[in-house]
């Protein structure tokens, strides 16, 4: 497996799509031992500074994979290698794919009732043959009995691969809190996939996502839902680069 760089006290994966998907299926086929992968974007690293909580279930994780620019273009001025920049939109595909041709058996959990009805519509219109074994929506965090059923029926049905999609920092968190219940064999998380995948929110051009402008299309397109991300995250981060770039300077220099 890949090698883990501390990014702002986190710990990164150096991998990339294709070692991700091959480390999914080795852990479904060869191991017993629960494989938990998550991501890491800006929204993520304030997140983290702020939320203790937060910051140690992406440390318990086995696998942290960059997904954005901000992040990548971070640990390349700070000289860390954090592997590819890997947003699930992009790659998501290329997972069911080999989930049908194995037939691994799928759970999926997030968003509203309305996104993931239409996502799972959708996915079994492109792929016919996956195994859906079960799917809820993600507002239940604070309601203990549907907390308790979903946990429940996750667990009865023997899943290989459970993918979370409730936002940052409420599916880190419930899924350390309940890893050991939902006797998955491998827990993803995806943020608001279900909403890309579905079209429920569309995306900007693919020359901007690709070269690190997603956000400004985000801004753009939905201006009310992530202005404030955006308008005081960004700055946060590039001050935290700033200071941490300077750090490393002056110790280098002692």
């Amino acid at each position: 497996m890949s090698k883990n760089n501390t990014l702002f006290k986190i710990k990164l994966s150096v991998i990339n799509v294709q070692r991700l998907v091959e480390a999914i299926v080795s852990s479904i086929s060869k191991s017993n031992k629960l494989l938990i992968v998550n991501y890491l974007n800006v929204h993520g690293v304030i997140l983290a500074r702020k939320n203790s909580q937060f910051r140690g279930a992406l440390n318990q994780s086995d696998i942290v994979f960059c997904d954005g620019f901000g992040v990548k273009l971070a640990a390349k001025i700070l000289g860390t290698d954090v592997g590819d920049r890997m947003t699930p939109p992009d790659w998501i595909d290329d997972l069911f794919k080999v989930a049908e041709h194995n037939s691994f058996r799928l759970y999926f959990v997030g968003d509203e009732d309305a996104v993931i009805i239409k996502f799972i519509d959708i996915l079994k219109e492109k792929f016919p043959n996956i195994v859906i074994a079960g799917f809820h929506h993600g507002f239940f965090h604070d309601d203990i009995n549907v907390c308790d059923w979903v946990v429940q029926d996750i667990a009865s049905k023997k899943i290989d691969i459970l993918i979370v999609g409730m936002g940052m920092p409420v599916q880190e968190i419930w899924i350390d809190k309940y890893k050991l219940k939902l006797n998955a064999k491998v827990i993803l998380t995806v943020g608001a996939l279900y909403r890309w995948y579905s079209q429920t929110e569309i995306r900007g051009a693919k020359l901007l996502t690709d070269n690190g402008f997603e956000w400004l299309t985000r801004l753009i397109m939905y201006p009310q839902k992530v202005w404030k991300r955006y308008m005081f995250e960004l700055p946060q981060f590039i001050i935290l680069v700033i200071n941490e770039k300077i750090r490393r300077i002056y110790k280098n220099l002692k």
